[in-house]
């Protein structure tokens, strides 16, 4: 076998296999989704690169707290580390997320619901919003403290257009509010979780709508293999200056991905 065979060989099976774990098939989405990670890596550690942890301008700006990255329990592989989104990527994949709603369903119809809120940057981002309400889920008490100190700062200087609020609980027994969802993930929990979260979601009658905001969509397969839900849109959205120069990972952009629920598809009829 030539060197060249080995090598297109290796890359297929590298492109099948992110195929399979962002869930999309297009060639081109697969090769940016690839280079973005591969950008984003570097500043995790890796390539000789230690992540940027500072104040960020947002937090200078309204004085809050929702910097820093915050590490994860190392004997629970399935709960990631926190880390707040950029303000701007989560604004313009928000504004994405509205031009796709269906006629008679606004998002002042809609509760957002951040699972994994942390100290609450997307929660406080969100309220900017006009949603019917905002909640965050949180599971660690000290991140839940801190989340509820910003929302008290954020709603004293008038900011909130929506009712705000952190609750303590872990997402496995989180009651999901009635009526239209927009559950916002910015890569908190390993498959595992997710899967369990998709099959405690609640139904809906239509128009009204289950959505799914997620951002660095490492587990993004999972939504493909349940066939109930759509995606709407996967694009790379890009982080305004401010942003990118404060990124600890030392990227410009992120993956996003939005999906809506509904009926779910029968499977292949056995023979």
């Amino acid at each position: 076998m030539t060197y060249l065979l080995r090598m297109q060989q290796k890359a297929r099976r590298f492109l099948n296999s992110l195929q399979r774990t962002i869930g999309v098939r297009n060639p081109w989405q697969v090769a940016v989704y690839a280079v973005a990670r591969a950008r984003g890596a570097a500043g995790q550690g890796r390539y000789g690169l230690e992540p940027r942890i500072g104040e960020h301008p947002f937090d200078l700006e309204y004085g809050v707290q929702t910097g820093g990255l915050i590490a994860s329990d190392p004997a629970d592989a399935t709960r990631h580390a926190y880390y707040g989104v950029s303000p701007s990527v989560f604004g313009r994949a928000c504004r994405l997320w509205q031009k796709t709603l269906p006629p008679g369903v606004g998002s002042e119809a809609c509760t957002f619901v951040d699972l994994g809120a942390g100290m609450g940057r997307a929660v406080l981002l969100a309220s900017e919003f006009p949603f019917r309400r905002v909640v965050g889920v949180e599971v660690k008490g000290e991140l839940v403290d801190v989340a509820r100190r910003n929302i008290a700062s954020w709603v004293a200087a008038g900011r909130a257009k929506s009712p705000i609020e952190i609750v303590k609980a872990d997402v496995l027994h989180f009651s999901f509010p009635d009526g239209p969802l927009l559950i916002f993930l910015y890569n908190p929990f390993g498959e595992e979780i997710l899967q369990q979260i998709l099959d405690r979601l609640p139904s809906v009658t239509p128009p009204a709508t289950i959505d799914v905001l997620y951002v660095h969509p490492i587990f993004g397969f999972l939504f493909g293999q349940r066939g109930d839900f759509e995606r709407l849109w996967m694009k790379l959205v890009p982080m305004d200056s401010v942003d990118a120069k404060a990124d600890a990972f030392r990227s410009t952009f992120e993956t996003c991905v939005a999906y809506r629920r509904g009926p779910r598809k029968p499977g292949p009829t056995a023979p």
